[in-house]
């Protein structure tokens, strides 16, 4: 670092050009390497396009970063330049600072990729990340959408536990409200999220009903049933403390209504039905990923109960949920790509 100062303040161009080559030989590309080239490309007008790809984007915020926190506090710079394994001494730093915020000064730049560039190097970072979202068309906005855009296509994960009561309705309120304790998973993308969810249903029903199995007609209350189904959510609203998403289920829903003893002759008989459901989730989160929430869902039942007493009905399921969501690599890619 301290030869390409004192080689620059020399105009010691074949002295210079000879630890850049060298530098690149190496140590391989890396940030500092493609600010002083770029920075002296700006100044000889020559053509950048050569250095606007997805690294310059992540080299121009690492740089950003770096000098933030050591703007914040000088006594920081060694740890954060090991931190980004920066091996030069902030010489460096000050000369390409200057000539990039002389350059942006003299306004002898025409085109936004050599604005964004100048004003990173200048440390105008705020203008900096300002121009670069916007819409326009020059090829390091271009390849910052590119970013964006991974960034926005990114999994989630949703996973967690939940219990609540299932309470039914009409001829199904015969069985009566039952606990329910179970656990889901699954993950987001945008706006739609995809969940496994499974629970249990226990406890005896209130009341005693007829079913019929093997020509023979029992009274029972007997009662331990699940539900395991796959969820679709098109969520509503998200804000960084609360989300609603909309949920439509396809599931497998029942329970068993006799458990089998042999001494007393009684055969099992379970009920099973496949449904769609519809329900509302409204979630606050506690912290950046763990939430509470409370899910609202309902279904009709069509119980076939051959002979025995009729329990088809609407059914009701609420919830509620402890569980985490989200992605810590997405949240660092999105506070790295300074993406509010």
């Amino acid at each position: 670092g301290k030869q390409i100062v004192r080689f620059r303040k020399e105009s010691k161009i074949d002295s210079l050009t000879m630890v850049l080559e060298f530098w690149e030989k190496y140590c391989g590309d890396n940030e500092p390497l493609r600010r002083y080239r770029i920075i002296d490309k700006i100044i000889k007008g020559e053509n950048i396009n050569e250095f606007i790809d997805s690294n310059t984007v992540y080299y121009l915020l690492d740089f950003r970063e770096r000098r933030i926190v050591i703007n914040a506090d000088p006594k920081k710079e060694i740890i954060i330049n090991q931190r980004f394994n920066y091996p030069l001494l902030p010489e460096f730093d000050s000369m390409t600072i200057a000539l990039a915020d002389s350059l942006y000064l003299s306004k002898k730049h025409a085109e936004t990729d050599v604005d964004l560039f100048l004003l990173a190097y200048s440390q105008r970072f705020d203008d900096f990340i300002a121009l670069s979202y916007a819409k326009t068309e020059s090829e390091i906005q271009k390849t910052f959408n590119k970013e964006y855009m991974k960034y926005k296509n990114m999994h989630e994960l949703n996973i967690g536990l939940q219990s609540g009561i299932w309470v039914p309705f009409g001829n199904m309120s015969l069985v009566g409200n039952h606990p329910a304790f179970g656990f889901f998973v699954g993950y987001k993308k945008r706006k739609i999220m995809v969940d496994w969810t499974f629970y249990m249903k226990m406890l005896k029903s209130n009341n005693e009903y007829v079913v019929y199995k093997d020509g023979r007609a029992f009274l029972t209350n007997y009662f331990f049933g699940g539900y395991i189904g796959l969820d679709v959510a098109c969520f509503l609203m998200e804000k960084s403390k609360h989300k609603i998403p909309l949920r439509l289920g396809f599931a497998i829903d029942g329970w068993d209504a006799l458990k089998k003893d042999i001494e007393k002759e009684i055969p099992s008989k379970s009920f099973i039905v496949p449904n769609v459901n519809i329900g509302i989730e409204f979630m606050y989160f506690l912290t950046k990923f763990s939430f509470l929430s409370l899910e609202l869902k309902g279904t009709y039942l069509k119980i076939n109960n051959d002979r025995g007493t009729d329990i088809s009905g609407p059914a009701m399921t609420a919830l509620l949920k402890y569980g985490f969501h989200g992605s810590g690599k997405k949240e660092n890619f999105k506070k790295h790509l300074c993406i509010k």
